[in-house]
C-alpha cells in the first residue's frame, strides 16, 4: 500500500484513494503508522473513519518502505513511536504526533489545544514513551513466538 490521501467524502465511501507523490509533501500532514501492529491498526482505522481524515496522507510502514526512504526514516525508528510529518515539514513524534493529528480532527481539536497549551504534553510524551517500549517488547515477543510456531510446523 502506498501513502494515500482520500480525495473527498465520496471517494472515502467508495474506498477510492489517490497516491501522494513525494513531491506533494509536506502539503498535507502525513501520519506514519505501524500497520503490522493490531493496536496501532485499530486506532488509525478509527481516525481514518473521522470526518476530515482526507486532510492527511496515511503511510502504513509495514508495506511502504519507499516512503520511509524518501524521508530518511528507518523502519525500526518509525515503528517505535507514532510519527507525523506536519504540513510545514517538521516531524512530530510520540504525544506531539497525536496532538498534531488531533488538531486537524473535529472532536479532538480541543484536546490537542489543551495538551499543547497546558504544559501536559511533555509528561504525556514521557508516559507514551514507556507505553511504546512496552508495546514494542510485547509485539516483538509475540512475533517471535509466532515465528517459532511456524518453524516448528515447518519441521513436521
Amino acid at each position: 500500500m502506498k501513502a494515500t490521501r482520500l480525495t473527498d467524502q465520496a471517494a472515502r465511501a467508495d474506498s477510492g484513494v489517490v497516491t501522494i507523490k513525494a513531491t506533494d509533501w509536506p502539503a498535507v500532514p502525513t501520519v506514519f503508522f505501524d500497520g503490522s501492529c493490531p493496536l496501532c491498526r485499530r486506532e488509525i482505522a478509527h481516525y481514518r473513519r473521522s470526518r476530515h481524515a482526507d486532510r492527511f496522507a496515511w503511510v502504513d510502514l509495514s508495506c511502504d518502505q519507499a516512503t520511509l526512504e524518501v524521508h530518511g526514516l528507518s523502519r525500526q525508528k518509525a515503528t517505535e513511536r507514532l510519527h507525523v510529518l506536519d504540513a510545514s515539514g517538521n516531524w512530530q513524534i510520540g504525544a506531539r504526533a497525536f496532538a498534531e493529528m488531533w488538531s486537524h480532527l473535529p472532536g479532538y481539536r480541543v484536546l490537542a489545544s489543551l495538551l499543547r497549551h497546558s504544559g501536559l504534553l511533555p509528561p504525556l510524551d514521557r508516559l507514551y514513551n514507556v507505553f511504546a517500549r512496552w508495546r514494542s517488547r510485547r509485539r516483538c515477543a509475540g512475533m517471535a513466538s509466532v515465528d517459532g510456531k511456524r518453524a516448528a510446523l515447518a519441521q513436521d
